[in-house]
């Protein structure tokens, strides 16, 4: 959505890491989208006034990071969902310049200056066409052997809850969570079918943490936080048990869903919605065109840290240190 919006105004190429591509490659072709993959070459040939990442604390952005500061390209890292701020990967803090999506990411972030501009990710969330609530819907991502261990107690324990309640469900299980679901019916891969498709059907969400929970607030869907395994988060989600709410066990889980049956959206969630995801003066999009028009984005001056990071977190050498370590 971001890319078609800029298409219009300046020229957008799209590129892709060498290394872990997260599928992001597949995503493209399946859509049809030309792509390229990153390189110095690549920065030569086009001479890019504007790079936008969504990832800037991995170490191949870094390495982008870097080589772009040497030719003095600026580079904006984009918040593309919810993030934790709190851990030690200093998310959001190696880009030149970030735009984020509203003001609880802007009190969380240990920065002097941001751009607030929305989230382009939630345009297509807003204002759903109607459809009857048919399921709840489960979001099975335990991904990068994060809680893989506790998975199945963790499914067993949702979809026996939703069962007493005699609701159905819909499974959504994350395209890196390779656990067999086959016991279970309903079950479909979250590439499979768009997020605003499989929102539109449902009365509630149910996950752990993820961008689901707020995409799922835009579109006007509650959510249960299931978080029997203690979780620590340091995201503050402000739970308030009307449409975002917190279960630690099965008797909590079960409270949520008999409140969310009478569930009505009110004035606090659009309030909740403008604290946490969107704004409500213009379109994400528009804001980002704005801010590329006004030519903003300033490169920071290429650093010692960044010479080695040059080199260090080179494709050839992350490669050779994983083949290291797998061997």
């Amino acid at each position: 959505l971001m890319g078609e919006a800029l298409s219009e105004s300046v020229e957008v190429v799209y590129i892709i890491p060498p290394l872990k591509k997260e599928n992001a490659d597949m995503y493209f072709l399946n859509h049809n989208k030309p792509f390229q993959i990153f390189s110095n070459r690549l920065l030569r040939t086009y001479k890019p006034d504007l790079l936008i990442l969504l990832n800037d604390w991995s170490k191949q952005p870094q390495w982008i990071i870097s080589l772009c500061r040497l030719k003095r390209i600026p580079v904006v890292c984009m918040q593309e969902s919810v993030i934790d701020f709190g851990d030690t990967h200093r998310r959001m803090l190696h880009a030149d310049e970030v735009m984020l999506q509203a003001t609880q990411s802007v009190l969380d972030l240990n920065r002097k200056t941001v751009y607030l501009t929305g989230n382009p990710r939630y345009e297509s969330l807003l204002n759903l066409p109607s459809s009857s609530k048919k399921y709840v819907l489960v979001n099975c991502n335990f991904t990068y052997g994060i809680f893989e261990d506790i998975r199945m107690k963790w499914m067993g324990e949702v979809i026996g809850a939703i069962n007493k309640k005699g609701f159905d469900y819909l499974i959504s299980q994350h395209p890196r969570d390779k656990a067999d679901l086959s016991s279970y019916r309903q079950v479909i891969s979250s590439s499979s079918s768009s997020v605003a498709e499989q929102l539109r059907g449902a009365r509630c969400l149910i996950t752990r943490f993820s961008s689901l929970i707020h995409e799922a607030l835009v579109a006007g869907v509650p959510v249960i936080y299931y978080n029997p395994h203690g979780e620590q988060m340091k995201y503050q989600f402000r739970f308030n048990q009307s449409f975002l709410f917190i279960a630690t066990n099965t008797e909590e889980l079960s409270k949520a869903l008999d409140a969310i049956s009478i569930f009505d959206a009110d004035e606090s969630m659009q309030h909740y919605l403008i604290n946490h995801c969107i704004q409500p003066s213009s379109p994400p999009s528009k804001n980002l065109l704005e801010l590329i028009r006004l030519s903003l984005f300033k490169s920071q001056p290429f650093m010692f840290s960044d010479f080695w990071k040059c080199i260090l977190y080179h494709p050839f050498v992350l490669r050779f240190v994983w083949y290291f370590k797998k061997s």
